[in-house]
């Protein structure tokens, strides 16, 4: 929200900025060391969910993926992507 603006209280949960979702995703690419990857999921996170309105979407997304990541690690003995 403060990204949007410095009353950040006033802005409503899934409101959408360009620039919230651009500062957001690198933000949370920079968290993870395939930083691109990680900055592209952070933006597809940030679509779920402003197109549902929901936090819980975007936190199951992101468990999915991590799942997924994980299976394949496991499943193909790649373990640098753990």
């Amino acid at each position: 929200g403060w990204l949007v603006s410095r009353n950040f209280e006033a802005v409503p949960f899934a409101h959408f900025s360009l620039i919230a979702l651009a500062v957001s995703s690198l933000l949370f690419g920079i968290l993870h060391e395939r930083w691109l990857a990680a900055s592209l999921s952070g933006a597809v996170f940030a679509l779920v969910m402003w197109r549902t309105n929901r936090l819980s979407a975007p936190i199951i997304a992101h468990a999915i993926a991590n799942a997924m990541i994980c299976g394949w690690a496991i499943g193909f003995r790649q373990w640098s992507l753990l």
